[in-house]
């Protein structure tokens, strides 16, 4: 978390504010953040505001910040020169206000790359294709040999992009498919079925502006949570009245049902 609703949420949001402004200033509370210098991005306009997968995508008018929230990373606004309180890490400073950087976990990154090369180079080329991109042809025979779990192989950026824990668990239960299924089990039909259960998930929670167990925000604005089965442990199945269950899968709390999803 946060996973593609919610960070198309949060670029919505950068997007409301920042689009045009010029960046005068970055104070830097936690260098470990910053796996470059982002300092050369001072005295730059932002010109446009994209997102590929979980990625976000700050394109200013020599250079890209490439931004991965990761579990905790949030933006928000506070008026100029606030005063930094715990988990401010960073803090982009605008004419008007600051554009404060927050993340308890310290798990968020941040890199510069060239305006020109930005899409050629990590951590963008290490993302695999959107749902809405995806080649159900090539992709089935990519992973016709994964004996993984199919739910680790969704959770694997490189093949699909945009899916993390939560909608993972969302899309097989749609799909009637149960998360320990061997990958290579899985036939070219139940994939095209898991892209398709993918696209109509991620939209849903896009048009709900993500989803909020916790502590997603999106510049103070909290995310619906109109899940079917993640974190719905021992309530009774949507589709069926069978009390959901709770596994791990590679280490991940798993939601699904054992009637459904075969």
């Amino acid at each position: 978390m946060p996973e593609l609703p919610e960070v198309r949420t949060v670029a919505k949001g950068l997007k409301e504010h920042i689009i045009g402004k010029i960046l005068e200033d970055i104070m830097i509370n936690n260098i470990k953040i910053c796996q470059d210098d982002i300092k050369p991005l001072i005295g730059q306009k932002v010109v446009d505001i994209k997102t590929h997968g979980k990625l976000i995508i700050i394109i200013f008018t020599q250079n890209v910040l490439l931004v991965h929230l990761r579990m905790e990373g949030k933006f928000y606004l506070e008026e100029k020169q606030h005063q930094v309180i715990k988990h401010e890490h960073i803090v982009f400073i605008f004419d008007d206000f600051d554009l404060v950087y927050h993340d308890t976990r310290i798990f968020g990154k941040m890199y510069l790359r060239n305006l020109g090369n930005y899409f050629k180079t990590p951590p963008y080329t290490r993302i695999g294709p959107e749902p809405y991109n995806v080649d159900v042809d090539f992709l089935s025979k990519q992973i016709h040999k994964i004996k993984a779990p199919i739910k680790a192989t969704l959770l694997d950026q490189t093949f699909i992009s945009g899916l993390g824990n939560i909608y993972v668990d969302e899309v097989l239960f749609l799909s009637c498919i149960l998360p320990t299924t061997k990958t290579c089990d899985l036939t070219k039909t139940q994939i095209n079925l898991i892209v398709n259960n993918a696209i109509f998930i991620l939209n849903k929670a896009i048009s709900l502006s993500g989803t909020t167990i916790k502590s997603y925000r999106s510049f103070g604005s909290t995310g619906a949570n109109k899940l079917l089965v993640h974190s719905k442990k021992d309530l009774p199945c949507p589709n069926c009245q069978t009390l959901i269950k709770k596994i791990k899968v590679v280490g991940r709390g798993t939601y699904f049902c054992e009637n459904c999803q075969k």
